[in-house]
């Protein structure tokens, strides 16, 4: 089934849709259509960004955009320079710390990183 994924500036592409979920009970349920209201679990398309309205393929409309705060703390890191440096823990290297915070990101939608400089 195709749907209309709708962005907050008018504009819309078309998804496909393989599987439909409903909960009923606390269990998932396959179903052919869904309803206002309904909490429902869409398989098949990856693409869909926080704040885009997934809608009819021929008549649906974006609903109002929502804005997410902006983060209200700054972190840097860097190379640790201490007497202790290598005793502190097996994942502290750059290349994982950095790992860890861009996986983090796919689900925490208030958080925002930026590589720096080195």
């Amino acid at each position: 089934m195709e749907i209309k994924v709708c962005t907050a500036d008018e504009n819309f592409r078309l998804g496909k849709v393989n599987e439909l979920f409903v909960y009923e009970n606390f269990t998932k349920v396959p179903a052919e259509m869904v309803e206002a209201g309904d909490i429902y679990v869409v398989c098949g398309i990856s693409d869909v960004l926080i704040g885009e309205t997934l809608a009819d393929k021929f008549d649906g409309l974006a609903l109002p955009g929502i804005k997410i705060e902006e983060p209200t703390m700054k972190m840097a890191f860097s190379i640790n320079t201490s007497p202790f440096v290598g005793r502190e823990g097996k994942h502290v290297t750059s290349r994982k710390i950095r790992e860890r915070l861009y996986r983090e990101l796919e689900r925490n939608l208030a958080m925002k990183v930026e590589d720096g400089g080195r």
